[in-house]
């Protein structure tokens, strides 16, 4: 069975204190993926629908408050990380 992947990207504020810079200790944003291998590509609005869903989830799971977590293209994601995924 041929298969999609599919990312949902996200940056997390600074505030969130998930994440700081080496050289300087100063706080920065965090930016994280999901991927998925789904039987096809969600329609727009569905995927948003995912998109949001997995902040929350992972917002709970780091006990950081949900707006802290913004959600990004793919795009945005490997321009700010560097290379891509």
């Amino acid at each position: 069975m041929t298969t999609s992947e599919v990312r949902f990207c996200f940056r997390i504020k600074a505030e969130a204190e998930m994440a700081h810079d080496l050289d300087t200790g100063e706080l920065v944003p965090l930016y994280s993926q999901l991927k998925m291998d789904l039987p096809e590509v969600p329609p727009a609005d569905r995927y948003t629908e995912m998109h949001q869903n997995f902040a929350e989830k992972v917002a709970g799971i780091a006990k950081k408050p949900v707006e802290m977590f913004e959600l990004i293209t793919p795009e945005e994601y490997d321009r700010n990380v560097g290379w891509e995924s």
